[in-house]
């Protein structure tokens, strides 16, 4: 069975939604959200998806970037083979510069996000939309979407306890 079929995207979305005994607990990234609201996919939403990424953008959005080498190509081995994706055409020729560098960097961050994965993501849009009626979405946006979806992630009250800062307050009266 193919499992961007229509009948799995459902049983797969009512399993998330529902409160039987079905229920899966889980969460998304958050351009996951975006794309089951049609909302649009920003540089900042790779930071959820990898944050190691997004430092890696940021660094190349903050420094030159003319002596790197750079096209507008690059490199997926994803699929378990090395191939060079153009994300223009004849991508691999044109080189990435100080002018170009936002539409550089929109273009990867697309693909990465949205075009490498646009026909599963179809699918469970697809299949998401079958459940779920647009209207009754259409009030959300991606952070309350997925507080609604997903709920609140359990937190280890060891490890917040660890993250707190010492502090001392010292107060005088006159």
């Amino acid at each position: 069975m193919n499992l961007l079929s229509f009948p799995v995207n459902i049983l797969i979305f009512k399993a998330i939604m529902s409160e039987n005994e079905y229920f899966i607990n889980c969460y998304f990234v958050r351009p996951f959200y975006k794309h089951l609201l049609g909302s649009q996919i920003t540089l900042q939403d790779v930071n959820h998806f990898d944050p190691k990424f997004y430092e890696g953008i940021v660094c190349l959005l903050n420094n030159d970037v003319t002596d790197l080498g750079l096209t507008f190509s690059f490199e997926d081995s994803s699929s378990g083979t090395r191939r060079v994706i153009d994300m223009v055409p004849n991508g691999s020729l044109i080189p990435v510069t100080e002018e170009n560098k936002k539409e550089y960097l929109r273009r990867l961050c697309y693909f990465i996000t949205t075009q490498n994965v646009e026909k599963q993501m179809q699918a469970i849009v697809r299949g998401f939309k079958k459940i779920v009626p647009k209207q009754a979405i259409n009030l959300f946006n991606p952070s309350e979407f997925e507080l609604l979806l997903s709920g609140l992630p359990d937190y280890d009250g060891k490890k917040f306890s660890e993250l707190r800062v010492p502090m001392s307050l010292s107060l005088s009266f006159s």
